[in-house]
């Protein structure tokens, strides 16, 4: 693990509960998890934004592929999360509200 990974380590461990780490390195997610911190990873917020509606599906995918050329993620993980972003239902706010004209 580098050094910035631990860094964000320290920092989550002095939030407390509070403390999440975004990250995509194996080796500090492994260390969240024997830590018991929160942690998410860039496909994870990927998703998130397309089913928030901060991203549409071809921008997720359009992003998803960079971070398929720049990442080291296995190609079923990558086929994972565009079926995920496919198959979103998007524009929905948390009072239930759909995507807005104009």
């Amino acid at each position: 693990m580098g050094s910035g990974e631990a860094e964000a380590l320290a920092l989550a461990l002095e939030r407390g509960a509070a403390g999440v780490v975004a990250t995509d390195d194996r080796n500090a997610i492994r260390a969240c998890k024997v830590l018991r911190l929160g942690f998410v990873t860039s496909l994870a917020i990927l998703v998130r934004s397309v089913e928030k509606g901060l991203l549409t599906r071809e921008d997720g995918l359009s992003f998803l592929e960079r971070l398929k050329s720049y990442g080291r993620f296995k190609a079923e993980v990558i086929e994972e999360v565009a079926l995920q972003i496919g198959a979103l239902q998007i524009g929905g706010t948390a009072h239930g509200e759909g995507p807005k004209d104009g």
